[in-house]
């Protein structure tokens, strides 16, 4: 799928103008982003890989039968058409029946069950029905009386067919019913309260909160379009009809809340958990920085809370647990309250099945079902507050242990945990290299809780080795010329510029999440709307100075990252956020895609055609590697400096290149006076 395609296109590039190739190829290559975001809505991921097959030997036949006819090519004939018949058959296949559904097996990490047996415990070998999207993929799972629903392989949900039924637990207080038992959701501060949910995620707690509050004060938010799919049309009577009489948004839960000028009473992030592994993430990493929790406080009501649920299934799960409560913390610090301490619940469910004598929970950390709960209220817990917040608890008998309520229950740990949070001191949190930093837009990291990742290091560790040993490769091959000086800096040229595209192009499509709805949008319109600019800038890549480029390029790159989200902070209408946003990235792409033009064109003059193969494969492998760099420098330093890096890289290349072009020309000019001088004293 690459390697032959790569090879043609470098090809293409040292045979014909590179800036009217550049402009094909990344043009092409934008299309074909919203082109795929597009078969998305009718194909699946493996579908649309087939599709590719099918595709290429088609372009390579045209290409063929249109080239000059050579004896060789007739042999590339007879393997093109036995591919493609070979891959409409399987294409055929795939979109008809799923036949060749290469995720068939369903992680399961926390259990450390062999992953070829545990699809067993489901259903023979294959999902009931299977979603895939840009989002994640999802997978529903029959089991007994429930399906199972597994994002990207792993369980995170059930609904079932039972019809909604009242819970036999009651309890009163002050005359009013408390018709749920379930332990996530807890209520009763305001009677019918209005509740805006994050993660609607199936059944999630949709059921439960049906019975307290109408379902007009539900605002359902649900970031993956398959289920919403699932729960409103293809499995809504095997669900129990649990999304009746509601109607949840699919997209971006901060965008729809910003918009939104309502105060809610409650807040849920109940299916967004965010403290979990680096490979095993939840919910969108901005839904839990410094900035989106000023958010939430914002848009509740004076007596309202966030409702937060997480599963910190290993001490890196406990760690970014207690990360994500000290920026809350200091979201209610930074708002002027007095004592935040005084504003948090939180206590710990499931872990373990009931013990077969007692019957009674026992609830037990580090267990796959392992839950921590956890309210953030507005007002301080007291008074009124607090005898609400007591009897909830009495009431929930042994199926749930209290963790911190200030003058109600503390447990030692969590006792320790806010005496660090409230003296800024985590002394006794170094040896496990936590990381006491605040999670905020531009390190937008909840899960990653220690200052030291190794799974992210030996991935980088792993990349760099593969992308050194292909460049040292290609240099090798670069350096077989007499014009070692130029082919250097021509050779670092590549890197640089290779670094900071995707540098900027990473750190654009992170910080865009906040304005456009759903992260399919944000990848069809930045990635499709840069590599199209991108191509265009290219194309005019000859008629502009690059020493002037970068210096433009700086402040439209600073004022693309900032501008959107200031905006939005100054309540400026969302559709000309939005177009603000485009004509940024349009900006940005279009000055950026004038250096690797520029940078082969000059390889040509120098005599270096050659040579633009080797070129073109550096830069692919920088390109690559600067993927897994930009999400390390993203963790490590954050998005900003990230960006001003990709800017630096920006300037350092144009300077190369203006070095490269000055000694081009007075190679040239020198060639010319030589010329002179013969034809004047032949």
């Amino acid at each position: 799928c690459f390697f032959f395609p790569a090879l043609y296109i470098a090809l293409i590039f040292k045979n014909h103008r590179t800036d009217l190739t550049y402009m094909y190829d990344l043009v092409g290559a934008g299309l074909g982003v919203f082109v795929t975001v597009f078969l998305y809505r009718i194909l699946g991921s493996e579908a649309i890989i087939l599709l590719i097959l099918v595709v290429l030997p088609i372009v390579g036949l045209l290409n063929i039968i249109f080239s000059k006819g050579q004896i060789s090519q007739k042999y590339l004939v007879i393997a093109l058409i036995p591919l493609f018949l070979g891959s409409c058959f399987i294409l055929h296949r795939q979109v008809t029946q799923d036949s060749f559904n290469i995720f068939k097996i369903i992680n399961d990490e926390i259990s450390g069950l062999n992953s070829t047996k545990v699809f067993v415990r489901y259903q023979n070998t294959y999902p009931v029905k299977t979603y895939d999207n840009l989002v994640e993929r999802i997978d529903l799972i029959k089991r007994k009386k429930r399906m199972v629903v597994n994002y990207n392989g792993y369980s995170n949900d059930h609904f079932t067919k039972r019809v909604d039924r009242e819970y036999d637990n009651y309890f009163k207080y002050k005359k009013s019913k408390w018709p749920t038992n379930d332990r996530r959701v807890f209520y009763g501060i305001v009677n019918e309260p209005k509740i805006f949910v994050i993660g609607s995620a199936a059944q999630g707690i949709i059921k439960s909160i049906k019975k307290i509050t109408p379902r007009e004060n539900i605002f359902a938010i649900e970031i993956n379009p398959a289920i919403t799919q699932i729960m409103t049309q293809d499995y809504y009577d095997e669900s129990g009809k649990a999304y009746a009489g509601l109607d949840p948004i699919t997209g971006n839960a901060l965008s729809i809340l910003k918009a939104n000028n309502h105060r809610f009473d409650i807040i849920t992030l109940i299916n967004a958990h965010s403290t979990r592994t680096i490979s095993y993430l939840g919910g969108p990493d901005y839904l839990h920085t410094i900035e989106s929790y000023d958010l939430y406080f914002d848009h509740l009501g004076e007596s309202g809370y966030l409702l937060f649920e997480e599963r910190p299934i290993n001490r890196s799960g406990e760690l970014g647990l207690y990360r994500m409560i000290n920026t809350l913390w200091n979201s209610l610090e930074k708002r002027g309250v007095e004592n935040p301490s005084e504003h948090f619940v939180i206590w710990e469910w499931m872990g373990d099945k009931r013990g077969k004598r007692s019957g009674r929970w026992k609830i037990r950390k580090g267990k796959g079902d392992y839950y921590v709960s956890m309210l953030v209220f507005k007002q301080p817990i007291v008074d009124e507050y607090k005898e609400i917040v007591s009897q909830w608890f009495k009431n929930k008998n042994d199926s749930v242990r209290i963790s911190y309520a200030k003058d109600i229950a503390v447990t030692p740990e969590y006792k320790r945990l806010f005496k660090m949070i409230e003296n800024n001191n985590f002394e006794e949190l170094e040896t496990e290299d936590f990381d006491t930093t605040l999670v905020t837009n531009d390190r937008p990291f909840p899960a990653v809780s220690t200052k030291s990742i190794p799974t992210l290091n030996n991935i980088l560790l792993v990349s760099g080795i593969i992308g050194g040993a292909l460049w040292l490769f290609f240099t090798i091959g670069l350096n077989k010329t007499d014009d070692k000086e130029n082919v250097w800096k021509l050779n670092f040229y590549n890197i640089l510029i290779g670094f900071a595209y995707f540098f900027s192009e990473i750190i654009f499509i992170q910080n865009y999440q906040n304005i456009f709805i759903g992260p399919s949008m944000t990848l069809l319109l930045v990635l499709g709307f840069l590599l199209v600019s991108s191509g265009i800038g290219g194309y005019f890549s000859t008629r502009f100075n690059l020493k002037y480029v970068s210096i433009i390029l700086m402040p439209i790159m600073l004022l693309a990252l900032y501008i959107p989200n200031i905006f939005v902070r100054a309540d400026v209408e969302y559709t000309l956020i939005q177009i603000l946003s485009v004509l940024f990235i349009v900006s940005s792409g279009f000055l950026m895609g004038m250096f690797f033009p520029r940078g082969l064109n000059l390889a040509k003059q120098s005599g270096l055609q050659n040579k633009i193969p080797h070129l073109f494969a550096i830069n692919a492998i920088s390109s690559s590697f600067a993927v897994v760099l930009a999400l390390y420098l993203g963790i490590k330093i954050g998005y900003q400096y990230t960006l001003l890096i990709a800017i630096a890289c920006y300037i350092i290349a144009s300077l190369l290149l203006y070095n490269i072009t000055r000694k081009v020309r007075e190679r040239e000019q020198a060639k010319a006076n030589f010329s002179s001088e013969m034809i004047n004293h032949p």
